[in-house]
């Protein structure tokens, strides 16, 4: 029985109220109700979801708890230490030296077989440091000539650097594991842990020729700073690329300082510091950070060749401008790994007792046997075992510049016979795992990119291989064609050229030529020096004259010792008070010849002088 609609009965809206008890609705009621329902309740979900991807603050999703010794603590409560080394030119090697860096690098895995990760981090060229140092010789210089020149080539800088300028780093990424002796319930004894593998990493990567950053880079030689601006460049790309960290992070102290004053209490942590103003995970290939676009991909596990050679990761390091790498290594128990191939082993070949060579999958089961063989023949011989995992991180300006890197880095990668993967759908997990320098990867992205390697396969993924020249205190001459780095020399720097070359400045007649024939020539090296006296920055005086009892007797006749010092013995030193950015206030050395030499000197002079 229906009851007829009462054209007075008008129909509730949203949710109804409870007047709906002793109301009877008809049926088109009822579905227009709940269609009005359904609608109300998805408008909320959507703006739930919105205000979850933009506006959600961005400390809290930023995985990293706080940052202290030069320890990185993360919010999933493990303790990460990163290093920073300088490349070397791999390319320009011969075959011999390209495998003796490879073999020593195989060292350092076997010296530390730990978890570990390799970060490149490619960005625009950094160059505030430099423009820094040529702001203050611009504020002391008085003559407009000079200044007007100092102010173009601060412009230079800026445009050559915001146009065709990269900076790479490089990154190795270590993470504490726990121990009988150290289970990380102390966190002095976590640091001298690290700090104790990060000791012995060095060691062996300065073997491989890559020299070692302190502080990443901090002039200060501060290593929290350095991570912090680090952290703060890889989220913030857009804002670091003209403001750098101490501008960023001096108006939040200030206002840190200014609650406190106010009686509020605070505590200012790393992630406060690093935060980009916002975050957009609204979209299933890409999102967006401080107005740049990131997308990630990987290589699965089936995308790699089976045989490679020594450099063969520059394919992905040398892609270009905003193109970063990660490769994650996980170490592996050697005993377990080995008992668990043995087994799969001896199935495989029972399973292929079975089978014929006119199998669909005889060569595949073929494969298998020979890669396990392979794998135990490495393990028996002392090799570790390693999964291996690499993301890649494409950043642009734009949608349509992130979508032409991406295919261009597609093309690339197959053209080296290897298969990329966009990992669609995954771009948080992958924002959490890739883009800051922390060490682990996450698990659905591992299940998809890991593959199984010896220690050899690891050592063969050398990642720091694109060479570049610049020094923070170096002048620029321009961009390195093979990679387009910017290329800033410090010849001054002995730190990083040993044999840096000296410039000698001077009107004519005031003994340029002289100065060099005396400081890097050989014309004087077999004079003797009976005084030398330089001023600097203190008051050096050098006494030529040999100590008596220093040399025995053996040793003076056997290297012809004088009773004064010669020349080429000390011009290394004095050399080395004169030389640098500033001039010496005086200098006066004064040489000798030899009582052999000075008679040849008086018989070439006047022949027929009487003895």
């Amino acid at each position: 029985m229906f009851r007829k609609k009462d054209k007075n009965q008008g129909i509730p809206d949203g949710v109804v109220g409870n007047n709906l008890k002793n109301a009877r609705l008809t049926k088109k009621e009822r579905e227009e109700i709940a269609t009005t329902e359904r609608k109300r309740i998805r408008k909320q979900m959507e703006a739930e979801a919105e205000r979850y991807q933009i506006i959600k603050s961005t400390q809290r999703i930023i995985p990293v708890e706080d940052i202290f010794n030069g320890v990185i603590i993360t919010k999933d409560h493990r303790y990460v230490k990163v290093m920073e080394y300088r490349p070397i030119n791999f390319a320009y090697m011969d075959a011999e030296t390209q495998n003796r860096v490879i073999s020593l690098f195989y060292q350092t895995f076997k010296a530390v077989p730990c978890n570990i990760q390799f970060k490149t981090f490619a960005r625009k060229a950094d160059v505030e440091s430099t423009i820094s140092n040529v702001t203050q010789y611009y504020e002391q210089e008085t003559n407009p000539k000079r200044k007007k020149m100092l102010n173009a080539y601060i412009g230079l800088l800026r445009k050559t650097a915001l146009s065709v300028g990269i900076t790479r780093r490089f990154f190795v990424v270590i993470e504490f594991q726990k121990t009988i002796s150290n289970d990380g319930s102390r966190f002095e004894l976590v640091v001298a842990d690290l700090n104790a593998m990060a000791a012995n990493v060095r060691s062996h990567m300065e073997q491989c020729g890559n020299v070692f950053i302190p502080a990443l880079g901090n002039p200060d030689r501060n290593e929290d700073a350095g991570i912090h601006q680090l952290f703060y460049q890889l989220l913030n790309r857009s804002k670091s690329e003209t403001v750098s960290f101490h501008d960023h992070m001096q108006p939040i102290i200030d206002r840190y300082s200014e609650a406190e004053m106010q009686g509020v209490k605070t505590s200012l942590q790393a992630p406060e510091l690093i935060a980009p103003e916002w975050i957009d995970f609204t979209h299933y290939n890409y999102i967006v950070i401080d107005g740049k676009f990131y997308t990630f991909a990987y290589i699965p596990s089936t995308g790699y060749n089976q045989r490679v050679y020594a450099g063969w990761i520059a394919t992905f390091v040398n892609a270009g401008e905003g193109i970063d790498v990660d490769m994650f290594f996980e170490h592996m128990s050697r005993e377990a790994v080995y008992n668990k191939i043995s087994t799969q082993l001896r199935m495989s070949r029972a399973n292929a007792m079975d089978s014929h060579d006119t199998d669909s999958d005889y060569h595949a089961r073929m494969e298998k046997i020979s890669s396990s063989e392979y794998m135990l023949r490495g393990l028996s011989t002392g090799e570790d075992f390693y999964y291996m995992s690499m993301v890649i991180t494409v950043v642009a300006d734009s949608v349509d510049e992130l979508e032409y890197k991406y295919d261009n880095l597609e093309k690339r990668v197959k053209g080296q016979g290897m298969k990329i993967r966009r990992a669609n759908f995954m771009m948080e997990e992958c924002f959490e795992s890739a883009l800051l320098p922390l060490g682990k990867l996450n698990k659905d992205i591992k299940r998809k990119a890991q593959r199984n390697v010896l220690t050899s396969g690891v050592a063969s993924c050398y990642p720091f291989i694109s060479f570049e020249m610049q020094d923070p205190d170096g002048i620029m001459i321009g961009t390195n064609r093979a990679n387009n780095s910017l290329v800033t020399i410090d010849m001054f720097d002995t730190d990083v050229h040993a044999n840096a070359n000296a410039v000698i400045l001077g009107s004519t007649g005031y003994g340029k030529t002289f100065t060099a024939q005396l400081f890097m020539g050989e014309t004087f090296d077999y004079w003797l020096v009976r005084e030398a006296n330089i001023v600097t920055f203190n008051s050096f005086t050098i006494d030529g004259r040999i100590r008596q009892g220093y040399y025995s007797d053996e040793e003076l006749e056997t290297n012809r010792i004088e009773e004064f010092s010669s020349w080429k013995t000390l011009r290394p030193f004095c050399y080395s008070l004169i030389r640098g950015r500033k001039l010496p206030e005086s200098f006066q050395i004064t040489l000798q010849l030899s009582p052999e030499e000075n008679e040849k000197f008086i018989r070439r002079v006047k022949p027929d002088l009487p003895a």
